[in-house]
């Protein structure tokens, strides 16, 4: 089981070998990440920023990462700004999510497939550090709602690489419903406090990932 962020950035490498050079770029996460300089000018467009996310961003590079589903950025590797000008970029313009993040008070870090994640960075509606899921095809008349993902971006980072991690090792065994209750298990391990609204977003996940026509 993955456990600490080395370990995941170890997973990462030594899945990229495996995979073709225009993948592995995307899944290969390396040490360390941001500098000094550039976790200074995060804070300084992004004041309320975390400690916990710029703790993990200082650690590990994301610039451009993907773990599956995951992504960080939507910029590409190739893109020649640092990870820190892409996130600060990300805030200068609008979007679909400006307005929601803006009224839960969270900072958009990255997404799952086409919706979005973010960190919150104040109290209320949500605690500060959580990592929320933002669902734009809900109904319209039910409004956009924030679910909690994580309790931090570590956190998330940790549970998105378990998953993968069993993703690769059962994927050609046809055994989906092992692998789901194998990540069940280390999500029980791992984030045995979360609530039963987190534990749906999960679920949804993992069968997105695990699944399959067995």
């Amino acid at each position: 089981m993955i456990k600490t962020l080395s370990e995941l950035a170890q997973f990462t490498q030594k899945k990229s070998i495996e995979r073709p050079d225009f993948i592995a770029k995307e899944i290969r996460i390396e040490e360390p990440g941001c500098t000094e300089t550039e976790i200074q000018a995060i804070k300084k467009y992004l004041p309320l920023m975390p400690d916990s996310y710029l703790e993990v961003i200082r650690q590990l590079n994301l610039k451009g990462k993907c773990i599956h589903y995951f992504h960080f950025l939507s910029d590409s590797f190739d893109d020649p700004r640092t990870f820190a000008e892409q996130l600060i970029a990300e805030h200068q313009v609008g979007n679909m999510y400006s307005d929601i993040h803006e009224q839960d008070k969270v900072y958009g870090v990255g997404g799952w497939e086409s919706l979005s994640i973010a960190v919150a960075y104040q109290d209320d509606p949500f605690r500060r550090d959580q990592i929320i899921l933002y669902d734009m095809e809900c109904a319209p008349e039910e409004g956009l709602e924030g679910f909690v993902l994580a309790e931090n971006f570590k956190q998330l980072l940790i549970l998105a690489g378990n998953l993968s991690e069993i993703f690769y090792r059962y994927r050609d065994q046809h055994k989906s419903q092992e692998a789901l209750l194998e990540f069940q298990n280390c999500l029980n391990e791992l984030y045995p406090n979360r609530t039963p609204e987190t534990s749906l977003q999960w679920d949804m996940i993992s069968k997105e990932l695990l699944l399959d026509d067995d």
